[in-house]
């Protein structure tokens, strides 16, 4: 990726593996191609995607920043739930071209972090940039005081976010396996579902673990493996 972009997200890692490329659409196929195609899009534009926790606001959200970086443009990654409680931490994010902020939820009720969130916003606005906003709620279930953020985030295209099936599960572990060369066969995907509190975002915690302990053993992923690593 270039070198600018990719650095930009040095101090808030994204997840390589995030991608469009690996996404599983599902009934979310609207907002797909919307993200696909933004950065094509001239001039300031912004969306909030909202939806429960595993949902894959984050994968699209960071599967974004990974385009735009492709592109040679000026991205940074936010989750605000993991940052801290700082507005300092959005000084400059203005000179990206796209700025993803994760969990806006978590900043909700403090009168400096919301102020700093209208900030940003009008920052990017005047520059023609482009905003990503993921939370867990929608803007009229948020917890949000600032009349000011609460309106420009209504202001927002908003897609709700809808969760994969079993189904769609399935073929994304496996895919997303196949990128590191393990093969999942469908016994191991029963059994691990099946004892899985099946959140995609725990799915993906438990696919690094077992790849991980699949190359340092040397194993094939069989339920065995499954057993020893996630203790199901």
């Amino acid at each position: 990726m270039p070198g600018l972009g990719w650095q930009l997200v040095l101090p808030f890692p994204i997840n390589q593996h995030c991608v469009f490329g690996n996404y599983q659409v599902g009934g979310n196929r609207e907002l797909f191609e919307r993200l696909r195609d933004m950065p094509d899009q001239p001039g300031f534009a912004g969306l909030m995607l909202w939806g429960a926790a595993g949902s894959g606001v984050s994968h699209l959200l960071q599967a974004s920043c990974q385009l735009y970086a492709e592109r040679g443009r000026r991205i940074a990654y936010l989750p605000l739930a993991r940052l801290g409680r700082q507005p300092e931490i959005l000084e400059g994010m203005d000179g990206c071209d796209l700025v993803a902020v994760d969990d806006v939820q978590a900043w909700a009720a403090e009168p400096a972090l919301e102020a700093a969130l209208v900030g940003l916003y009008q920052s990017l606005l005047v520059r023609g940039r482009h905003l990503l906003v993921g939370s867990a709620t929608t803007v009229a279930e948020s917890a949000f005081e600032l009349a000011d953020l609460v309106s420009r985030l209504a202001g927002l295209a908003t897609y709700h976010v809808g969760s994969l099936d079993d189904e769609g599960k399935v073929q994304l572990l496996r895919n997303l396996a196949a990128e590191r060369g393990l093969e999942l066969s469908d016994a191991v995907l029963s059994f691990w579902l099946a004892r899985s509190d099946r959140a995609v975002d725990r799915l993906l915690d438990q696919l690094e673990q077992i790849d991980s302990a699949a190359m340092s053993a040397q194993r094939r992923v069989t339920i065995a493996l499954l057993k020893d690593v996630l203790g199901l």
